[in-house]
This record gives structure tokens, C-alpha cells and sequence, in this order.
């Protein structure tokens, strides 16, 4: 059987199987290996099964800039013999012989070996434990004989008996960067920013702005005033079963028509916003991405604090695999006064 892959290795994206990420992250820069450690240990996610979507998605992320980034050597010869061997990166796609993913046990160590097809006469074999594994189907990809491919380091050569010992940064099957970009239909970017609405004109802040200013405006005033900007003639009454405080569909980004669903906090809440303001666990935004909405829009009379804004991130990235492709915005107090005043709404 050919390899699927020619060329290096930065020329795919993977879909993987099993990721280390403690391995990933010790071949990542310093400061980009703190961003990931801090996303796959993010505690704001709903439910194991979207942790577990969200954990894959960042582990692929890594994977992505670690083949970009780093120095990868295909596994031939070459590779294996003269030189500081030891801890160097190496890549290979081919026919693997697992064994040991059969065990209940969830800890239970599977190992691999395999013929190497670019170095002939040369061996490979390593091990790794099945709690690294991201999703069901890996337990039958990575069982007896299977194709994938493999990113890891060289842990021994022993030359005479042409073998090499690998610990394995992740499995996975690669998709060529052409096709996987003509297959995404989804956002670029999670977040929409204000100034991208076609709709909404930001003016200059006045010298002189504090954020207090907008504690005296009723979010029923706000309500009203974004939809007057937006042109949405229908203005819900506040109610206790609400998935959303105002939803539109004639809202344009970019001059794309798109649909949008608000989820409004007032002065009554006059504070930074944090994820405890947002119901229990955040399910005002769970509650939010419910509606069949184009745009998710958080906005707030104060500031918004990054925990919101991640986990705004996180369900909608979600939402964007399971559902229809989405963004998040948020608009708040400042943006919010900067809108305003540019339409006539406040002086």
C-alpha cells in the first residue's frame, strides 16, 4: 500500500486518534504550549461530551503548529543513525500491528510495532497508555493491523539490530490542507466584532468617558434602541422562559444578511460580567445558542470578563461542529455608549 502522505508533514492537518498532550505540549514555544495547557484544562465547558469535541479540537490545533513549527524528519534512514538520535522528531505514515486495546482496563498500555517501509531492514516499536485516546473510534483505528499516522520522538536506536524505539505525540489519520480547506464551510474566526454590522457605527469615545454612564440606562431602553438601529420592529416583553432577549433577522455583516439572537444585561447588574452572572453554570448561554441564529450576541452596560468571552468561544465552536456554523459577538458597556452615541441615542 502507498503512503498517503508525500511531501512534509506541514502540508496536512490530522485527524487524530490519540494525542499526549503533556508530549505536545513540551515540543510547543513556551508561551504557545501555556495557551494550549490552558484550553484543554478549561473548566467552563457544559459536559463531558463537549469537553471531549473541544479537547480533540485543541489537541489538532497543536499538532498543527507543532508539524508547522518544528523541525520533523520523516522516519528513514537518514533519521536513525550518527548524530544526537535520541529525543529527534519524527514522522511516519504507514501499516502499524497494535496490541492490548482489547483490555477493559481504562489505563491499559497498548503498544505498536512495525516494519519500517522507508528504511528497510529497520524496525519500530513503542507503547502508550489508552487514557490518551479522544474518541471511541480510535479504540477500533488503533487495534491490530491499521494504517495512521504517526508524530513522535525517538527514544533509542540500536543500530545493530536496525530497531528504533518511539514514544508517540499523537495518531491520526491526514487530511492534505487543500481538501481540508475546501471541505470547512465554517467561520474563520469564532467572534464577530461590533464594527464588522453593517448596521452599527462606532463613534470616538469623548474625552472625559467612564464607564458609569451607562448605569442609567434601563436594559429595556437598550433593548429598544438596538432594535431601532437594527430595524427589527418587533420588541419582546421581558419573560421567564426567554431564550433570548432580542432576535432579529435583519441584521448584515459584512453585507451578508444574518440572523441574530441578544442575550442583554442591565444596570441591575452593574458589575463586570462574569460567568456566575449568566444563571447557573452559564446556562443563560446555553439557553442563548438554542435559537436559530446566525450571530450570538452577549451585551452588557459594564465590562465583560475573558472567562465570558472564552466560554461565548467554546459554545460556539460547539455549536458550529453539532448545529449550523456560528459567531459570537460582545457588545459591551463601552462599545455599547460608542453605538449609541453614533446614532443620536444618548448625548
Amino acid at each position: 500500500m502507498p503512503d498517503r502522505v508525500s511531501g512534509q508533514p506541514s502540508d496536512y492537518t490530522f485527524l487524530l486518534w490519540f494525542a499526549h498532550a503533556r508530549h505536545l505540549a513540551a515540543v510547543l514555544p513556551r508561551l504557545r504550549a501555556d495557551q494550549f495547557l490552558a484550553e484543554i484544562n478549561n473548566s467552563s465547558l457544559p459536559d463531558a461530551m463537549v469537553r471531549g469535541l473541544y479537547y480533540q479540537h485543541a489537541c489538532e490545533v497543536a499538532v498543527d503548529d507543532v508539524v508547522r513549527s518544528a523541525t520533523v524528519l520523516p522516519l528513514g534512514e537518514p533519521a536513525l543513525v550518527g548524530g544526537e538520535v535520541a529525543q529527534r522528531l519524527v514522522f511516519v505514515e504507514q501499516d502499524f500491528y497494535f496490541r492490548g486495546m482489547g483490555s477493559p482496563a481504562p489505563d491499559r498500555t497498548v503498544t505498536f510495532k512495525a516494519a519500517i517501509r522507508s528504511a528497510p531492514g529497520w524496525t519500530l516499536s513503542g507503547e502508550f497508555s489508552a487514557r490518551h485516546l479522544l474518541n471511541d473510534t480510535a479504540m477500533s483505528r488503533l487495534s491490530g493491523h491499521s494504517t495512521t499516522a504517526l508524530l513522535g520522538y525517538v527514544r533509542a536506536v540500536d543500530e545493530d539490530a536496525r530497531h528504533v524505539t518511539l514514544v508517540p505525540l499523537m495518531f491520526g489519520d491526514p487530511i492534505h490542507r487543500a481538501e481540508s480547506e475546501l471541505e470547512w464551510t465554517g467561520p474563520v474566526t469564532m467572534e464577530t466584532h461590533p464594527s464588522q454590522v453593517d448596521e452599527f457605527t462606532l463613534a470616538e469615545l469623548p474625552t472625559g468617558f467612564r464607564i458609569t454612564q451607562m448605569k442609567q440606562y434601563p436594559e429595556m431602553q437598550i433593548k429598544k434602541w438596538l432594535a431601532e438601529i437594527i430595524g427589527e420592529p418587533h420588541v419582546p416583553k421581558d419573560w421567564g422562559g426567554e431564550t433570548s432577549d432580542l432576535f432579529s433577522a435583519r441584521l448584515h455583516v459584512n453585507g451578508r444578511p444574518q440572523r441574530a439572537a441578544f442575550l442583554l444585561k442591565g444596570p441591575a447588574h452593574f458589575r463586570p460580567m462574569t460567568i456566575a452572572a449568566l444563571g447557573k453554570n452559564g446556562d443563560q448561554i446555553d439557553r442563548l445558542l438554542s435559537e436559530p441564529a446566525d450571530i450570538f450576541v452577549i451585551q452588557h452596560c459594564h465590562h465583560v470578563t475573558t472567562a465570558v468571552r472564552r466560554m461565548a468561544y467554546n459554545y460556539t465552536f460547539v455549536h458550529s461542529l453539532q448545529h449550523e456554523s456560528a459567531t459570537f459577538m460582545i457588545l459591551d458597556g463601552t462599545d455599547t455608549y460608542r453605538l449609541l452615541l453614533a446614532r443620536g441615542k444618548v448625548s
